[in-house]
């Protein structure tokens, strides 16, 4: 019942979202010369022989997928590959980061004669949906073609479960398109399963095994020439008023470390401006990536408001902190840094990424922050006392160095069930 009320109204709702296509390309969130992919237009060709499908909605998923396409591809050397996002940020990266070897599409709106153009052009042989985003209408059509599908890195949030626990009826027909389902974590197998997931089971979290993110040497150098022998400080991937938190604790942090630069590297780069307005009503001196402003001396923070150079950040800061987990949003993902030796600290709201976590402290090379107020002494002890801080560090880069083999397992587990079932 309920899904037959969702494609009612979908079907009905093309000039509705046509126009807000129309208004996100005006505002730059859709690329001119590929929004029609929206309505299921590709602006590529399709190559002849089988093809897996990719889909993961954002940066995080689309980075997790790509050791994946390299495993899969060892073992399926004649197979085409197809990954879509729904994000512009999340196609740049692509651009920068995929193989040659691979497509990258923007994923269609959720409307019925979108999803069969998309599908009747690009004819999937098998199919691979990323965490958590769920399209009703793309995942009906999935299961009435019979193309095998598998959801893989599946998470959800207790407020997502307790919201479709009300439309069960919808959510174990979505479910139903997979085959399996590879959950992120062990906590939220009982909640897969209660919604009507298929063969559900925790197999490991794929983000162990992404690759490091890339850095530019040239940047790299250019960048520690501005800063010299000043320590930095980052707080990377945040969002509304952690930046606000952050400069608190940098001003409190001076007294007994009066060199430390503080990087801000904000979730949404779009953001920079209003940023630097911010702390610099508060007296800060900031210079704005984005703008070309330099690192001087005088250099209170810099914001890092730019696309595709995390690695770069990471490998300026010994010490960084995680945005998204201090405001209930779920926090970023956080072994990032690890491959940078990085100590890391985040809020109590890292609720998306509780095994990671879990690894993370286990391992010594993290640190839960209870409380905004924990913030301050918590890094107060890191730097007057820096052995704490190099023995984080050392544990960091042991993580960082164990094998990846849970992407060789999930490798196997879809080559099983996708491709020779």
């Amino acid at each position: 019942m309920l899904y037959s009320l969702y494609r009612l109204a979908t079907s009905v709702s093309a000039p509705i979202l046509k126009n807000l296509v129309r208004k996100r390309l005006s505002v730059g969130k859709e690329k001119p010369d590929r929004y029609l992919e929206r309505f299921g237009v590709a602006s590529k060709p399709r190559k002849s022989g089988k093809l897996i499908w990719v889909h993961g909605a954002s940066v995080g998923e689309a980075l997790s997928a790509l050791p994946l396409l390299d495993a899969l591809r060892a073992r399926l050397p004649d197979w085409n590959f197809l990954i879509t996002t729904g994000t512009v940020t999340s196609a740049d990266l692509m651009a920068q980061r995929l193989p040659d070897w691979v497509t990258h599409q923007f994923i269609p709106l959720d409307h019925p004669e979108w999803v069969v153009a998309f599908l009747n052009h690009w004819r999937p042989n098998a199919v691979l949906w990323m965490e958590s985003e769920l399209w009703p209408n793309m995942l009906h059509e999935l299961a009435a073609r019979r193309i095998p599908a598998g959801l893989i890195n599946a998470r959800m949030r207790p407020k997502t479960f307790a919201k479709w626990r009300y439309a069960k009826s919808l959510t174990k027909k979505m479910l139903g398109a997979f085959a399996f389902i590879l959950v992120g974590a062990r906590n939220t197998i009982n909640a897969f399963k209660i919604l009507g997931g298929r063969d559900v089971s925790y197999i490991g979290n794929l983000k162990f095994g992404a690759k490091a993110l890339p850095v530019d040497t040239d940047k790299l150098v250019e960048l520690k020439d501005q800063i010299g022998l000043r320590s930095c400080l980052g707080f990377l991937q945040t969002h509304p008023t952690e930046e606000m938190l952050a400069a608190q604790t940098l001003r409190e942090l001076k007294k007994i470390k009066n060199d430390l630069l503080l990087i801000i590297a904000p979730r949404k780069s779009t953001r920079g401006r209003e940023i630097k307005n911010e702390l610099e009503s508060l007296g800060f001196n900031v210079a704005l990536r984005s703008m070309g402003e330099t690192i001087t001396a005088d250099t209170d923070i810099y914001v890092a408001d730019t696309i595709g150079e995390m690695g770069l950040w990471y490998s300026l800061c010994p010490v960084t902190v995680i945005g998204g987990s201090f405001i209930p949003f779920g926090g970023q993902n956080p072994l990032e840094g690890t491959h940078f030796g990085t100590a890391i600290l985040y809020g109590p709201a890292m609720f998306n990424f509780p095994e990671l976590c879990t690894v993370l402290e286990e391992g010594k090379a993290a640190t839960m922050v209870s409380t905004r107020e924990q913030l301050l002494p918590t890094l107060s002890n890191l730097y007057q006392h820096p052995q704490n801080l190099d023995g984080m560090r050392a544990a960091s880069r042991a993580l960082a160095n164990q094998s990846h083999a849970v992407v060789e397992a999930f490798a196997n587990r879809i080559v099983t069930e996708l491709v020779r079932s």
